[in-house]
């Protein structure tokens, strides 16, 4: 399941990534104007999650440049062959 989050009523914004694949992977946040991946651009820079490991990154959107709409994308090396990743977009209200 992945959906694009609408962040435009918060104000800080935590990217929790759980892997619990067998393969580390890159993770890449992206913002948008609009609800599209059409078009994204990358927010910071993207991190490494090893196996079996947890990361967090939090953002003020008034830091990084205002964009409404976020998603992530995730970049294996080499194709999990086992295991789950869950991403969780945690947001504080305004």
């Amino acid at each position: 399941n992945s959906d694009i989050g609408d962040c435009s009523r918060f104000n800080v914004i935590t990217v929790w990534i759980e892997n619990g694949l067998d393969q580390n992977v890159s993770v890449q946040i992206k913002g948008n104007r609009v609800n599209s991946v059409t078009g994204a651009v990358d927010i910071g820079d993207a991190f490494t999650v090893n196996t079996d490991d947890r990361e967090a990154r939090t953002f003020e959107p008034t830091d990084e440049g205002f964009l409404p709409f976020i998603f992530i994308e995730v970049i294996a090396a080499v194709a999990p062959t086992d295991g789950d990743l869950n991403a969780y977009l945690i947001k504080k209200p305004i």
